[in-house]
């Protein structure tokens, strides 16, 4: 294409559309985007403060930043006079396609974010969840990390442990433990707490 061609095709554009959408399209494109840039340290500091686990926090960060992009770039478009709602359409259908193909990672995902939030175990904890005793290890989006008493790493889906008990041995400082001693029938009760207190 010559460019004779394009600066007429950009006249008419000019034409059509007017100069001020055109300046003003400019203008929240590099606003849009300078704040895509800036955001992801502004929700980092945020959720930080506020205690929010890291891998949430880094999670959070990249979807406002790339949720803030594609709005800029939607909004954009439509204020240069291009169509966008088969765009928001095709986004609206691709998004329905990986969410029904990833439904059981997305419920991992749901469960994940749960976990650190609500926070029923922390790391260290010794815990009975999914069908599994053992140490926590790492509480991820998608897993979490047990290593049993017999050193196994046992990684479970999240869902999983959201769906059943929790049973958490560390939350309390001091528990009860029911341990069972056979004795003689003639002895003396506290002779067999003196016993047992030897240990």
């Amino acid at each position: 294409m010559r460019l004779i061609d394009v600066l007429q095709q950009f006249y008419t554009y000019l034409i059509t559309h007017g100069l001020y959408n055109l300046l003003t399209a400019i203008g929240l494109a590099i606003l849009g985007y300078r704040l895509a840039s800036f955001l992801p340290r502004l929700l980092r500091r945020m959720l930080t403060n506020a205690g929010i686990d890291p891998t949430l926090t880094t999670f959070v960060a990249y979807v406002g930043r790339y949720a803030l992009l594609i709005f800029t770039t939607i909004f954009v478009l439509g204020r240069l006079g291009i169509e966008t709602t088969s765009l928001v359409a095709v986004l609206g259908a691709a998004g329905l396609a990986i969410g029904l193909a990833l439904q059981g990672l997305l419920s991992n995902f749901a469960a994940g974010v749960l976990l650190i939030v609500f926070r029923p175990f922390r790391v260290g904890d010794l815990v009975e969840a999914g069908g599994t005793t053992g140490t926590v290890q790492e509480i991820q989006i998608l897993t979490t990390v047990l290593h049993t008493a017999d050193n196994l790493r046992v990684m479970i889906p999240n869902d999983l442990i959201t769906k059943g008990k929790i049973t958490n041995y560390s939350a309390n400082e001091i528990r009860r433990v029911d341990i069972t001693v056979a004795s003689r029938a003639a002895m003396i009760l506290s002779t067999c707490e003196r016993g047992l207190l030897v240990f």
